[in-house]
């Protein structure tokens, strides 16, 4: 799978990307997550674009459900970044469990796209990732432009809702305070690099704040 292939995705294979980064999901919970009906993602043309996802190992069955195979879209998403080092802290940060749990969580995602399906489909698969770490950039960096951007994309709800995952998880998903302090250390490894380390991976984070 190559990164042109995530952006060829169906609509329904996108959608169940979205929806199933933290947890898996059935076909029946992917479609109440995103139309609010039990059976849209049983239709034909939705089951067609599931089973190619699978047979491209975007997504990977768990029993009766779905979930997005996380080794292939982070490699293919952070596949142009040229400092190993890098790379592995990026890695590290999103296989965790609790960076998953807390930025890839059904809320975040359903907030980020305020539960439009069509909004979802539309957008590049890599906005998850690179929304959460351009916030914390801005936010070590300047606090004015945090808040004005925050304002000015709408994001104060899908704040919030990170901000509460973060809250939630902290002390279910660190066994120890050690493991918490490096999960941090990695967070800042990313943000503090130099500008041209998020170019070459994929982020583009100022093309990310004008089109979002």
């Amino acid at each position: 799978m190559s990164s042109k292939d995530l952006g060829m995705c169906g609509k329904y294979a996108k959608l169940a990307v979205f929806a199933t980064m933290a947890e898996p999901k059935s076909l029946s919970e992917l479609g109440l997550f995103w139309h609010g009906e039990n059976g849209r993602f049983y239709k034909p043309k939705a089951r067609k674009e599931i089973d190619a996802a699978i047979e491209d190992r975007v997504l990977i069955r768990h029993g009766p459900k779905l979930g997005a195979n996380m080794d292939e879209l982070l490699s293919c998403i952070y596949k142009k970044v040229k400092n190993d080092y890098f790379k592995s802290s990026l890695l590290s940060f999103w296989h965790h469990s609790f960076t998953r749990s807390t930025y890839l969580c059904a809320a975040a995602i359903r907030q980020l796209f305020r539960g439009n399906a069509k909004k979802a489909a539309e957008a590049d698969i890599s906005l998850v990732f690179s929304i959460p770490l351009a916030l914390h950039r801005l936010q070590e960096r300047d606090t004015e432009s945090y808040s004005l951007f925050v304002s000015m994309w709408d994001l104060d709800t899908y704040t919030s809702v990170l901000n509460t995952a973060s809250e939630r998880n902290i002390s279910r998903l660190f066994k120890n305070m050690a493991e918490r302090i490096d999960w941090l250390n990695t967070l800042n490894r990313i943000i503090r690099a130099k500008d041209n380390f998020f170019q070459d991976s994929g982020l583009k984070i100022r093309d990310q704040m004008v089109k979002k």
